[in-house]
């Protein structure tokens, strides 16, 4: 469904291709782990669920988003739906990482004035580059 959302008309019909490919390269997620977990330790798998965790979330706020004027926003179901998962999700992950003793991104560091201002001007960046 996504597939069809984002893509324009003319690549659409490449979009089975994309995701057979996805489908194919799938199984390397545990080979690539237990090569990982080798070297480093087993911690070191949890970071790279991060981007693509930020992207799925970005996603669905782009759906949200795209999808809200279409279809009405909050009388889709669609649309209510992936507002709540991404809702939940988000307040879910903030309250984990700020109450356990050792969590995978310390957002206690935002406390320090220096980090916080180099983060908010590299996002701001980012965001224009």
């Amino acid at each position: 469904m996504i597939a069809l959302t984002f893509m324009v008309a003319i690549v659409q019909p490449s979009r089975f291709i994309v995701i057979g490919l996805v489908a194919t390269v799938a199984p390397a997620g545990p080979v690539l782990g237990g090569y990982l977990s080798e070297p480093f330790s087993w911690k070191a798998l949890f970071l790279l669920n991060l981007l693509p965790g930020f992207l799925v979330c970005l996603c669905t706020w782009l759906f949200v988003l795209e999808e809200g004027g279409r279809k009405e926003w909050f009388d889709s179901h669609e649309i209510i739906f992936f507002s709540v998962v991404a809702t939940v999700s988000g307040i879910a992950m903030f309250y984990r990482e700020l109450s356990i003793e050792h969590p995978i991104v310390d957002l206690w560091a935002f406390r320090i004035f220096n980090f916080a201002v180099g983060f908010v001007f590299s996002f701001i960046l980012g965001i224009g580059m």
